[in-house]
């Protein structure tokens, strides 16, 4: 019989099943007029019936305080408490009249009392020492079970709320790439226009510049650059960032060689050499962004063309 409670009460993890699962086992097992299950408050000073079978239905949810009652006894000793026959007990309070034998254990968790496990009859002297036995491991199976519900739900609890802060994350990283995009491409266009006469400035349809005067618009034109793509880069990141990538097979080797065709000309301009190594007959498939890839080796080319000491030649290659 403790073997398929124990089945039916710890595979469970919802604790209201838990609770309500047990008392039914235990009124029929041991043949009572009813079972409760009652658990302490959230302020600890009174007890809870929380599950029932048996009893008046307005009993439910009915609150004890610990003081005066036998279940307020039990859970402040952890001690079980038998009550053979209550009409004996001058002490006994009487939560039923109909109630003359009562058999009350500790549900104990982690070595605290967390409430009480109940059976009752309505004639004296009903439960046996093998009763007593069977009430108290199963009330240790129970508590095992309470145990591992409440961690459960805990942890569902925890699961909601991690989903709830999970989508607003997403509105909160969905806002922020709306608002990168707009400032990016709102900033592109007043940048195009300070470009455009920045350059029409210094080819000196508008008059000649002193040397002087085409130095600085030159640092100008430079910064102008400089910004557009720190843009790009955002812009880029942004894309890469939610996964609006345009993947498609792409000879490597074709990406290289073309790469070094387009930067020669500013390569003979700095004095520098530029030179691209590729086994033969190796062309390099790859499933690639082609505009990304492109706009990373022209970064890394723009680099080495910078910091290159004079002379020095770049060489790009592919193994």
């Amino acid at each position: 019989a403790l073997v398929d409670m124990a089945k039916q009460v710890t595979g469970n993890l919802k604790l209201q099943s838990v609770l309500q699962t047990t008392v039914q086992i235990l009124q029929g097992l041991l043949n009572a007029r009813a079972s409760t299950i009652t658990m302490l408050t959230d302020d600890g000073e009174g007890l809870i019936v929380k599950a029932a079978v048996g009893i008046n239905p307005e009993f439910m949810n009915a609150r004890m305080e610990l003081k005066g009652s036998i279940s307020g006894v039990v859970v402040q000793n952890t001690e079980l408490v038998y009550i053979r026959d209550s009409y004996s007990d001058p002490d006994f309070l009487f939560f039923d009249e109909v109630v003359r034998s009562l058999l009350v254990v500790p549900l104990i968790v982690r070595d605290e009392p967390v409430g009480t496990l109940t059976i009752d009859s309505d004639r004296p002297h009903t439960f046996k020492e093998s009763d007593i036995q069977l009430m108290t491991i199963a009330a240790a199976q129970v508590s095992v079970a309470i145990a591992n519900a409440r961690l459960f739900e805990a942890l569902e609890d925890r699961a909601e709320e991690l989903a709830v802060a999970y989508e607003e994350l997403k509105e909160s990283d969905r806002l922020k790439d709306e608002l990168v995009q707009n400032v990016s491409h709102e900033l592109r266009t007043p940048l195009t226009f300070v470009k455009g006469y920045v350059d029409l400035l210094m080819d000196g349809d508008k008059g000649l510049l002193t040397p002087e005067q085409q130095e600085y618009l030159q640092i100008v034109s430079d910064k102008t650059d400089d910004i557009t793509r720190i843009i790009e880069d955002i812009i880029t990141l942004q894309r890469i960032d939610s996964g609006n990538l345009q993947l498609e097979i792409i000879p490597m080797a074709e990406l290289l060689q073309t790469a070094v065709l387009n930067h020669r000309l500013v390569a003979d301009k700095k004095g520098l050499g530029i030179a691209c190594t590729i086994p033969d007959s190796q062309r390099g498939l790859v499933s690639i962004d082609k505009g990304r890839i492109n706009q990373v080796l022209d970064n890394l080319i723009g680099n080495a063309l910078k910091f290159s000491p004079d002379g020095g030649t770049i060489h790009l290659s592919m193994s």
